[in-house]
């Protein structure tokens, strides 16, 4: 859970001064923050924007470490059939007094997309996001998620939307010394869609499969795999009110399986 109460102001173009408290994990109220920072955008060339952040945190009431970070980020859009995006982040989250150890721990995350438009329905995507922390009195943990997909959205009718995904993750993890590095590698593949035959029907539904292979402690290999297929059905009553059912399967190896069914009530404000 999270609230967050602030201000900020905008006193040049594309350029953001903001001061914000934000309280983690509300109900227990254990972890207060002040983050302040500037945040800005820069029209380098046609086509071409920059944009650049600084922040700084300080944990008034928590057992958390104050942060640091800055990031750096760049778009291109100058054709009209081509997008593409990435993103560095650094952060540094630093020592929590009277703990036995030191607890600072440095985050480096970097984002890159790609998008190509196919025609006026398809569109061609693929993102890379690679997230890397390494702590002061241990090894570091590395996670990668490489992902290729195509999506479609029905133009002419806007009733239907589909996403098929193909992702490739990657986890080595030294954080824990005393039985050394462990690793995990996956191969997961996912149909995703929706239809809106008319104003007051929607059906959604998602078939996923996913094929692991995991190295535990002194170099135990195990494999896993499982497949999903999920569907909701909603019905608009009026506006503001709606209904709908659903179902999801999942099974795994050696026979295992989960069913989830359930019915939902909902009002829009």
């Amino acid at each position: 859970h999270g609230f967050v109460f602030g201000v900020d102001s905008s006193y040049l173009s594309d350029t953001q001064l903001f001061s914000e408290y934000r309280l983690r994990d509300a109900i227990a109220g254990r972890d207060l923050q002040l983050a302040s920072g500037v945040r800005n955008n820069w029209n380098v060339a046609e086509g071409w924007r920059i944009s650049t952040a600084v922040e700084n945190l300080r944990v008034i009431s928590g057992s958390t470490g104050n942060v640091n970070a800055i990031s750096l980020g760049l778009d291109w859009t100058a054709d009209p059939l081509w997008r593409a995006s990435t993103r560095v982040e650094w952060r540094r989250s630093g020592d929590v007094a009277g703990t036995p150890e030191n607890d600072r721990f440095d985050t480096t995350l970097v984002q890159a997309l790609v998008a190509r438009k196919l025609d006026r329905d398809w569109t061609l995507l693929a993102r890379n996001h690679l997230l890397k922390t390494e702590y002061a009195a241990r090894g570091g943990v590395l996670q990668d998620r490489a992902q290729v997909g195509v999506a479609y959205r029905d133009t002419d009718t806007n009733r239907s939307n589909a996403l098929a995904k193909l992702e490739y993750k990657t986890e080595r993890d030294a954080s824990n010394a005393t039985v050394g590095e462990l690793k995990s590698r996956a191969w997961i593949a996912s149909l995703h869609g929706d239809y809106h035959p008319s104003r007051a029907w929607w059906v959604t539904g998602r078939v996923a499969g996913k094929w692991q292979k995991d190295q535990f402690e002194a170099g135990v290999d195990s494999n896993f795999r499982a497949q999903l297929v999920a569907a909701r059905l909603i019905y608009d009553i009026t506006e503001n009110w709606d209904v709908s059912v659903l179902g999801a399967v999942q099974r795994g190896q050696g026979g295992a399986r989960q069913h989830a069914v359930g019915v939902e009530v909902g009002y829009l404000l």
